[in-house]
Parts: C-alpha cells; structure tokens; sequence
C-alpha cells in the first residue's frame, strides 16, 4: 500500500520554500520511491507547486461569483484517480497546499472524512504533516501579509477582529479532531522553530527530508532557502501608507520589491531592535 503525504501548512510556515524545494528536487525524490506529482491543475493566484490545491479549491466560480461544485468535484476526482496511478509506481507520495487547514473545515462540509473514504476506496495510506507555529507569530505574519498585499488597517485594529485571519487557532482542537478521523500515528506534527528543524542543516527542508530518514546530502539541493521575506518596521508602514493611495489601491504587489530591496541594505541597523507588534 502507497502513503500519501498530506502537507497542509499550517500557513505562514515555511510553505513556498518546501513546495519549491520539492519541485526543484523530484528528481531526487524520485530515486528515493518518493513521488512529488505534477497533476496539472493550474488555478488564478495559486502557485502550480501546490499540488495539493486540488483538494480544496474555490476558484471555479460562475457569472455571480458563486462556486461551480460540479467543477471543484471533477477535479478532486481527477486528482485521486492520479494518485492511483503514481501509486503504481511509488511507495510515497507528497502533497503541499497550505489552504487545506482552513478551507477542510470551512469549504468543505466533511471534508477529512471523505478524503479518508475515499482514499481506502483506492486502497491508499494517509500521513498529514502539519508545521504548527506560535499563536501570537503566526497571527502577526498573517497580518503582514495582508498589508503586503494591500490591506490598509494597522495591528491593533487587525487583533479588535481576529476573525479576519480566518484559521483555526485552537491547534489542540483540531489535531485531536484528525486524530479521531485517522488515528494519531497518521498525524507527524513539527514545531516551526528553526532550533527545532532536524537534520544537519537545521533548515524545515531538512527537517521534512527527516521523515524520510533522508538527508539534504542524499543527492538534494536548496536553490532558494527563503520565499515570501516579510517587510519589517518602518518598511512595512510605508507599504500600508503606500496601499491607502488610489495609484496603488488595485495593487497587491507595488513597490514590495523596490521596499525589499531597500530593507536588505539594513539602513538603520544600528538602531533597529527586531519585536513582536505585541509589545509595540
């Protein structure tokens, strides 16, 4: 029986950075019976190394903007016919897509009991590998995403409302959830803390390579360690400022390179204190 490897962020958790590491590397993967599938699924504003996407996704909408069903359940069909398929071939297969953690419990009514259905139908195991980070830093970096991408509300205003980061937060009451559903050695839990990554390079690549009992020297290579840097202080400010102007309303991305670029030239070093937008 093949296993399925179901990465399902958490958000804010090192995700682009494994997704490319695994796509760069499936070569690599491949030589250990480990199979990082291609389905071929390519949705708006979803990067094509979430291959997982197809599990959970939304971007199927009709002239009202309401979800086309039919087509979400063809391509969830699609996928695990797939996975049928590279399972004749590999023992291991990995999926990623950071939007499962939310969206199994919002958009999808029953969704781990389905995927559990449907995967024994298919005579396929299931492991879920999920990255848990700090309540109060996983809530601070969804908020500097937001205004990354256009949001114009501070901190404070953003914590008045903490629905607005639209994830469970309640770790312990959703792993014991998958745990009733899939039993607890289905679940493989690691803290997103960088002196907590296994592996010689202490890095979430050869933390995850770890569950494989393999390591980055087994032929793996990391072309890019870091994705998806966050703005920082004074920087990030300028780009909420910069976001409530007309010219950069529709926007998402404007200037995050220029604002970057400057922030890597660490300007005011001397002076700038790393904190939590907790104790500011």
């Amino acid at each position: 029986m093949s296993t399925i490897y179901l990465h399902i962020g958490t958000p804010k958790t090192g995700t682009t950075s494994l997704q490319n590491f695994f796509w760069d590397n499936r070569e690599a993967l491949e030589k250990n019976n480990i199979c990082y599938p291609d389905f071929g699924f390519r949705y708006p504003g979803i990067g094509f190394r979430r291959n997982g996407h197809f599990l959970v996704t939304t971007k199927y909408r009709d002239e009202n903007n309401k979800r086309i069903l039919e087509k979400e359940r063809e391509d969830y069909i699609k996928g695990l016919d797939f996975l049928t398929e590279c399972a004749e071939s590999y023992s291991r297969i990995i999926l990623s897509d950071e939007g499962i953690w939310r969206a199994s419990l919002y958009n999808r009514e029953n969704f781990w009991e389905n995927l559990k259905k449907d995967l024994d139908a298919r005579k396929l195991d299931l492991k879920i590998v999920v990255y848990l980070r700090r309540q109060d830093l996983f809530v601070q970096s969804q908020w500097i995403q937001k205004v990354k991408e256009g949001a114009i509300y501070d901190f404070k205003t953003y914590l008045d409302d903490i629905s607005r980061t639209g994830y469970p937060l309640n770790y312990y009451e959703y792993l014991h959830k998958l745990e009733c559903i899939f039993g607890k050695e289905a679940l493989i839990v690691r803290a997103f803390e960088k002196g907590q990554f296994l592996g010689e390079e202490n890095t979430i690549q050869s933390d995850f390579l770890n569950i494989f009992g393999l390591k980055i020297a087994d032929g793996f290579t990391i072309k890019q360690e870091f994705y998806n840097e966050s703005l920082e202080g004074n920087y990030l400010e300028m780009k909420r400022i910069l976001n409530s102007l007309d010219e950069f309303h529709n926007g998402r991305h404007a200037l995050i390179k220029d604002i970057k670029q400057i922030q890597k030239r660490k300007l005011f070093k001397d002076n700038y204190e790393k904190k939590t937008y907790f104790e500011v």
